[in-house]
């Protein structure tokens, strides 16, 4: 949503960012709720920048300031959100400075968010940072 609202910040943590990546089961889900009655190919051709983030970011030329929390030992959601998405915004003309890649090491939460407390702490320093 950041990326549709300039001036915005966004904090996700784990984030989904490609929709072709995930799970059969939401992805079908998706494209039948969402894209009913359109084939896949011509979904991934006429709205490809609704399904990953990085593609909405070069289709609106626009980057919000982001923080990337990532729990890097969970290798599912590395390998299926985390490095397309870096990798396809790389291969962009966009300024990339305004994101911010926190990776943490957590074996017991895998792809669950942090919890309350440590949440608080990333946003208390995100909050007083200056100058981003």
């Amino acid at each position: 949503m950041a990326t549709l609202h300039s001036g915005t910040t966004a904090i996700a943590n784990n984030p989904q960012t490609n929709i072709l990546t995930d799970s059969p089961r939401r992805r079908n889900a998706i494209f039948n709720n969402v894209f009913s009655g359109m084939e896949r190919d011509e979904v991934i051709e006429k709205h490809y920048h609704r399904l990953t983030l990085a593609a909405l970011m070069k289709h609106k030329q626009y980057v919000p300031r982001l923080f990337f929390i990532q729990n890097i030992i969970h290798e599912p959601d590395v390998r299926k959100n985390l490095k397309p998405f870096i990798s396809e915004l790389e291969s962009s003309d966009l300024k990339l400075d305004q994101i911010v890649y926190w990776f943490y090491h957590d074996n017991e939460l895998g792809h669950a968010p942090l919890g309350l407390e440590k949440s608080l702490e990333y946003l208390h320093t995100i909050m007083h940072l200056r100058n981003f």
